[in-house]
């Protein structure tokens, strides 16, 4: 498929354990939503993520929060693929998965955060997923000092020439790798867990919607 062409749709994939989604999630995929002019852009939940501790939610419950999370945000949807296809989350299934369901018309772009990607050489196939989707990489408080060119394993970096310009890397499949400043948002779904658990103060954290499903599942206590 030609990278780039204006019959392929541009569209964002966001995948994490969403335990609970919060503003910072919604936000940030709203600012690379516009900046990278996405047709769509679907959340993915983790049933289980291989590389982070197992979600101390069930996964259908971490599913309707991020439903409730996009309702009414007409460029976001919500996909159930990686729950139902059940044991570990790898990112080149769901990869392939995306292409098939559009018969290989769309352009993905694969988003996650600066500290996630410093950890994909140790994903399942590693690195096939570069010849198969762009990745958006947010660049996340706490990893700011890291320089653009040192985010690349070490092993595959010959395979990328870095534009200085677009603070992207090409790879020589023709997709890219963007790192982008979001942003800031000083959320993590660990710190709202604990808050809740305490009884302490969410609302600027997590809808009232998503506060209110929490509290009538008990979830978190």
């Amino acid at each position: 498929m030609e990278k780039n062409s204006e019959k392929n749709l541009k569209l964002g994939l966001f995948g994490g354990t969403f335990d609970p989604v919060h503003y910072g999630h919604i936000n940030a995929a709203k600012e690379i939503h516009n900046r990278f002019n996405l047709f769509k852009t679907i959340f993915i939940p983790a049933h289980i993520p291989p590389h982070k501790k197992i979600p101390t939610t069930e996964s259908a419950h971490r599913l309707e929060m991020v439903k409730l999370a996009v309702l009414g945000l007409d460029v976001f949807e919500v996909s159930d693929t990686e729950i139902i296809r059940d044991g570990n989350s790898y990112s080149f299934q769901t990869i392939e998965y995306f292409k098939k369901l559009y018969k290989n018309k769309i352009e993905p772009f694969f988003i996650l955060g600066i500290d996630i990607f410093l950890e994909i050489s140790t994903w399942k196939n590693y690195p096939y997923f570069f010849s198969e989707s762009n990745f958006i990489v947010m660049n996340r408080p706490g990893y700011t000092s890291i320089k653009p060119e040192d985010i690349l394993p070490s092993d595959i970096a010959s395979e990328f020439d870095y534009n200085h310009e677009k603070n992207s890397f090409k790879h020589k499949s023709g997709y890219y790798i963007h790192y982008v400043n979001v942003t800031p948002y000083d959320i993590s779904s660990t710190d709202i867990r604990a808050k809740i658990k305490k009884k302490q103060e969410t609302t600027s954290l997590i809808s009232d919607k998503i506060l209110e499903y929490i509290k009538i599942n008990h979830l978190y206590t």
